[in-house]
């Protein structure tokens, strides 16, 4: 899972990943990346779906742009062909024709993962058909068309390089983000009583356990009436609470700790100020991630895969997430505790 800030961080940590400004591409580059980069999203939804990567930095590489891959496809083009030679693919891109071929190429990329289509996949008409055997007749074009580009042998370990240094990217921002404001208030200062409760190690567990309660719950709202589901939200929120008990218990049980703090050092308002930073937090974060896996143009298969997540245990705290021996160090302080 991920610390207070994680996933509120991740558009940061994506902007942060990718090219600064987006510089004009040729049509090549432009739709050889966008392939890639649904490529790369597909198999983090996959990968999240089977509970083996943080939330967060699924939805930081899903904040991705296409112009992430724009310097290694411009690359591969380069080294792979004449100066010069695109000018006509490129003006077939252009074309209304290649729009459809293009988002066919696009929306293989989900289906090669067998993942839900976004939209529905493009037919050519009669039309259509007569333009592509025209283009067809031209050396490049033909090239382009029955070359993949992507998985040539030049091509795929640049990508996979790429892809590698994208999701370890996310990662690394993510958890820096979240380093940098884990604690608020109190640990954040370094002024701590002799005994203290409070770590950000500690702090960062326990919005990690709320963050994902969080999720599930918003999902549960979005989504339950949508799918003609008989749950409440609540019911969703008490199963992945029971399978996530001893999280759960100890996060609370931290919770209190801190909230005790905080009163025995400011009274009330600093209680007050405290308990609004953390849930503050955990709120924005949960909405931040939902949202990036709900705000699709087909809201209705959005939610059934966010559903098909929760029901796999997507949302789980898991000993494949990068916290998870923070989170059992916070198990582990909470068994001591009365």
């Amino acid at each position: 899972m991920t610390s207070p800030s994680g996933l509120a961080a991740f558009l940061l940590a994506a902007a942060s990943i990718a090219p600064l400004s987006a510089l004009a591409e040729t049509p090549l580059v432009e739709a050889q990346s966008r392939v890639a980069l649904a490529s790369l999203q597909g198999g983090v939804t996959k990968t999240l779906n089977a509970g083996r990567i943080d939330p967060a930095v699924a939805a930081c590489v899903q904040a991705l742009p296409p112009a992430s891959f724009h310097g290694v496809i411009r690359q591969l083009v380069e080294n792979a062909f004449e100066p010069g030679w695109d000018r006509m693919v490129d003006t077939f891109l252009e074309s209304p024709v290649e729009q459809k071929h293009a988002k066919r190429a696009w929306l293989r990329a989900y289906r090669n993962l067998q993942l839900p289509l976004p939209e529905p996949m493009p037919e050519f008409d009669a039309e259509d058909k007569q333009q592509l055997e025209m283009f067809s007749s031209l050396t490049d074009v033909q090239r382009y068309l029955k070359e993949d580009f992507l998985a040539g042998p030049d091509a795929s370990p640049a990508i996979s390089r790429r892809v590698r240094d994208l999701v370890q990217g996310c990662a690394a921002s993510v958890n820096a983000a979240s380093r940098a404001s884990a604690s608020p208030g109190t640990a954040a200062s370094g002024v701590l009583p002799a005994g203290s409760p409070t770590t950000e190690s500690r702090d960062a567990s326990m919005a990690a356990v709320a963050t994902a309660n969080d999720i599930v719950r918003r999902i549960g709202q979005e989504c339950l009436n949508l799918l003609n589901r008989p749950e409440s939200p609540k019911d969703l929120v008490v199963a992945w609470q029971k399978r996530n008990q001893v999280f759960v218990n100890a996060a609370a049980k931290y919770e209190a700790a801190r909230m005790a703090e905080a009163r025995a050092q400011g009274g009330k308002p600093q209680a007050d100020q405290v308990w609004q930073q953390m849930t503050s937090a955990v709120r924005g974060n949960a909405q931040a991630a939902v949202r990036s896996m709900l705000d699709k143009p087909d809201r209705t298969a959005a939610c059934q895969r966010a559903m098909d997540v929760v029901e796999a245990g997507g949302f789980d705290i898991r000993p494949e997430l990068p916290m998870y021996g923070e989170i059992q160090s916070l198990v582990a302080w909470a068994a001591g505790r009365p």
